[in-house]
């Protein structure tokens, strides 16, 4: 167990999203004791703007997750985000957004992770609570693809991508919970496609501020960014990244065994409302 964490002051940012293309500006700032996260559309006044990043919010996970209030108010892409303010320990953050997408950055976790550590990180006079799971709990598609939990006394997500591509397109990668391990062996890996899914992707309304500069782009197990691969894993990685950010979407640190088999921000959700609809899975410590 730990103390609730906040930031120490305001950090400010700004950036395109990825799927829509605009440019947001966000202000993370302290947040009391028992408040837990909480975004605020800066851009809408006319209505409640105020979204809690809670799992029960997640409206949409078509190539993203997205949050949304009753009132309609919502933010796309909140994972990478969410992810870094897991791995940093923060469970209380107010999250001021101009737009309906948080920017992208450079396609990962570590700009996020770079920004909170830079300035500094306040802890609280109260321990935050953990849920720790007791059951296995699992969403099964038959098509294969598969995400559940298992008991564990710590933190571990592990992850088995396949792929006809092979090569940095598929794998296997395990992260074992600790900061350093998400900065250096998680935080970096990039948002991924193929090539050829691109003019797809944009007739669909989405990757409208997607670019070589945010996301690993690919052809075949082939890498065409210039300066090459982050991790000779990335996209395993990746995913891990997601899962994580979407587990973080919880008013709990949770202390399990995360496995997913190609599994996405969809299973991902229904994993973590299953296991919250049912108190036999996990108890609270």
């Amino acid at each position: 167990m730990f103390n609730q964490r906040t930031v120490q002051k305001e950090i400010r940012f700004s950036g395109v999203g990825l799927h829509s293309g605009k440019i947001a500006n966000v202000s993370l700032l302290p947040a009391e004791i028992d408040s837990g996260i909480t975004i605020r559309r800066k851009d809408i006044t006319n209505k409640n703007n105020e979204i809690k990043a809670n799992f029960a919010n997640v409206s949409e996970v078509f190539y993203s997750t997205k949050l949304q209030n009753e009132y309609g108010v919502c933010v796309n892409t909140v994972e990478h985000l969410m992810a870094a303010i897991w791995a940093m320990k923060i469970s209380n953050l107010i999250i001021e957004i101009d737009a309906e997408e948080m920017p992208i950055l450079d396609g990962c976790a570590q700009g996020f992770t770079f920004l909170i550590e830079a300035i500094g990180i306040k802890k609280q006079e109260k321990i935050r609570k953990t849920a720790k799971i007791i059951k296995e709990v699992e969403i099964a598609y038959d098509d294969g693809r598969l995400v559940k939990v298992a008991p564990c006394s710590d933190f571990i997500a592990s992850f088995n991508l396949k792929s006809e591509f092979g090569g940095i397109c598929a794998g296997s990668h395990t992260f074992e919970f600790s900061r350093h391990s998400f900065i250096n062996d998680i935080s970096l890996a990039r948002t991924y496609c193929q090539i050829s899914e691109v003019e797809t992707l944009k007739s669909k309304g989405l990757a409208a501020g997607g670019s070589l500069d945010n996301a690993l782009v690919l052809d075949g197990n082939k890498v065409l960014n210039k300066n090459g691969a982050n991790y000779q894993d990335e996209c395993v990685r990746h995913k891990i990244m997601d899962l994580i950010g979407d587990i973080a979407l919880c008013d709990y640190f949770i202390l399990g065994h995360f496995t997913g088999n190609n599994s996405g921000h969809e299973l991902n959700n229904k994993l973590m409302r299953k296991i919250f609809s049912d108190e036999a899975n996990f108890v609270i410590l």
